[in-house]
């Protein structure tokens, strides 16, 4: 079985990838807030079940999770990064104990069969090797376990990512500059395909896999304004990935951001900037 390309790797969430999250946590957590109710709909934890939350990154699923399976169920949230998973531990959490464990899921070593269920937020898209991951990820869940994830369908489905991409480019040309856009089925996007994800999982030992795409709406940066919207958009994904390349122009990002700027003044309802997005809910279950 092969990987996808990807325009991130595991490595990149322990470093300015992770930090950049930090930074804008309130911000994009408050933007993701609809995608963890369609998630949660899908997992349907029970009280007293025992949870692994992959990529947990600040820890609002592995938050909300502790809630939902209450003091008898058990929880763990396991990152990269030590910087998000240190926030995460600051935060107050209710319900079930969290233990919160740094390490990469494609090696970290996990009690074999002392889950229920496997959970992730856009936390398993960016492995180096996801068939490793998942084979070793699924070593934790017990029998009759079941998973739940969130991930991204292609980059252009989701107007979240993709708008302020058409932005910038128009912005670009208008500096002479080309900009180079990361392919939109890689990185963040890398589960698009139902085929792909299938294989994988199968191959991990799980069956029954679904790969459904979940509409919701979204506000951009969450209730904010159009300059707070337009920072979110410049703190992680495509845009983030597209300005980081060799040979763009200084002074293009501050251009971009005006124009972003603009365009979201446009659509701001009063509450924020509203963005269509299509993320994937896959589920499966361990035989």
């Amino acid at each position: 079985m092969s990987d996808p390309n990807r325009t991130y790797r595991t490595a990149d969430w322990a470093g300015e990838s992770s930090a950049r999250w930090v930074a804008a946590a309130d911000q994009l957590e408050a933007q993701l807030a609809p995608v963890l109710d369609v998630l949660f709909s899908a997992a349907a934890l029970t009280a007293g079940e025992r949870v692994l939350d992959v990529g947990c990154g600040r820890g609002a699923s592995t938050r909300r999770a502790a809630e939902l399976v209450g003091p008898d169920g058990a929880v763990t949230g396991l990152d990269v990064s030590a910087a998000l998973l240190a926030a995460a531990a600051e935060l107050p959490a209710d319900g079930a104990p969290i233990e919160w464990v740094e390490g990469d899921g494609q090696r970290v070593s996990l009690p074999a069969e002392s889950v229920d269920v496997l959970l992730s937020r856009f936390g398993v898209m960016f492995f180096d090797d996801a068939n490793a991951a998942m084979a070793n990820l699924s070593t934790a869940v017990r029998p009759g376990g079941r998973l739940a994830v969130a991930v991204w369908s292609r980059r252009e489905h989701n107007e979240m990512m993709q708008w302020p991409l058409e932005v910038a480019l128009v912005r670009a040309a208008e500096f002479g500059h080309a900009l180079a856009l990361p392919d939109p089925t890689v990185g963040p996007f890398s589960w698009h395909d139902a085929a792909f994800v299938t294989e994988v999982l199968e191959g991990a030992g799980w069956t029954d896999v679904t790969h459904d795409v979940a509409p919701v709406r979204l506000l951009l940066g969450g209730p904010a304004s159009a300059e707070d919207a337009a920072e979110t958009s410049f703190a992680v994904g495509p845009l983030r990935t597209a300005l980081s390349e060799d040979g763009v122009p200084p002074e293009l990002e501050p251009a971009i951001r005006e124009a972003l700027v603009a365009a979201y003044r446009e659509r701001h309802d009063g509450t924020g900037v509203p963005v269509e997005a299509k993320p994937v809910i896959v589920t499966a279950r361990k035989p």
